[in-house]
């Protein structure tokens, strides 16, 4: 079985995050790291989180392999809008006629 260690400074980075964090993904794995770090078994981490068991694992392999900092990491970019290729077109008409009010 395999122990982890959270320094004060984890835990109180995990406390913050897990609330805090700009993505949602992120605070749910912090919450698994924080759950973990109370001695909860994997299973009611799992419950508790709204998350697989297998989901657990690779949240704390993820801590294990990289820290805090490889938890926050997120992979996966999306897929690209339609809008995407006139970004810069769209930023300069908006820029040159900026709407009056909301209804516009």
């Amino acid at each position: 079985m395999r122990r982890f260690l959270f320094t004060p400074e984890d835990l109180d980075a995990i406390r913050y995050d897990r609330y805090r964090f700009p993505h949602p993904r992120v605070q749910q794995k912090m919450e698994v790291l924080w759950l973990k770090s109370q001695g909860h078994t994997h299973a009611d981490i799992a419950t508790l989180a709204g998350v697989s068991r297998r989901s657990v694992q690779r949240y704390l392999d993820e801590f294990l392999a990289g820290g805090l900092e490889r938890v926050r990491h997120l992979s996966w970019k999306g897929k690209a809008d339609a809008l995407a290729d006139h970004q810069s077109s769209l930023l300069d008409y908006f820029l040159d006629h900026p709407p009056r009010s909301a209804r516009e």
